[in-house]
């Protein structure tokens, strides 16, 4: 296998079979030798019976679901750790990470087989003010870099996926690379808007994860 898919699932019934389409239509470009793994992370819309159903059409699709919803970057821990791909691609099941990409991420990786991580560029990056500082304040005090318009949209050798699935505390994906010292390469990317489904991240979760990270990554 050369290439495994990940993909944390939540509440995104609408965007799927295009986000499966275009998945398809652009690793082909490279490889037929490739796997679509799909977690589920407790979906309340009708997201899992979506992904049943196309499950049955592509036999290149493992789907798993979360017993209870643990979030974004646990979801994608579990993913990593039943991919048997060895190149593994992480996104977002929303489609603000397009899989046109793949090309750039491909080639880039290509140059120094390096893990590569997408950094948002300045008219895709929206984060709020609340958001801002929370990452300018972690960069300052961390002596690892935190870039401000990171996003999980990434290409993980196996020899590096190695490194971090073992983590009993994976609460952030970049920072689960920075703190094992992997090296990194970064492209630019387009995050597009979210036009369909719903964030699995409400007031609560993002202060809890805000102090999380600062425990796990300073």
């Amino acid at each position: 296998m050369i290439y495994s898919i990940i993909i944390p699932v939540y509440n995104s019934e609408e965007t799927l079979e295009k986000l499966i389409t275009e998945i398809s239509k652009n690793i082909r470009l490279f490889s037929q030798s490739y796997e679509i793994i799909l977690v589920d992370d407790c979906s309340i819309d009708g997201s899992y019976e979506k992904l049943k159903n196309l499950k049955k059409k592509d036999k290149r699709i493992k789907l798993y679901r979360n017993r209870l919803n643990i979030g974004q970057h646990k979801s994608i821990q579990l993913g990593l750790i039943r991919a048997k791909g060895k190149k593994m691609f992480v996104m977002d099941c929303d489609l603000q990470d397009d899989p046109k990409y793949f090309s750039k991420f491909i080639n880039k990786y290509n140059k120094n087989k390096n893990t590569v991580v997408g950094l948002a560029n300045k008219k895709s990056y929206n984060k709020g003010f609340l958001s801002y500082i929370f990452w300018s304040l972690l960069n300052f005090i961390s002596k690892k870099k935190f870039y401000l318009n990171i996003t999980t949209f990434a290409l993980i050798p196996l020899i590096d996926v190695k490194k971090i699935i073992k983590s009993k505390n994976f609460i952030l994906l970049y920072g689960e690379l920075v703190i094992n010292n992997i090296n990194i390469d970064f492209i630019n990317i387009v995050k597009k808007e979210r036009k369909n489904g719903t964030s699995g991240y409400n007031f609560i979760k993002c202060l809890l994860m805000g102090f999380n990270i600062f425990w796990r990554y300073l």
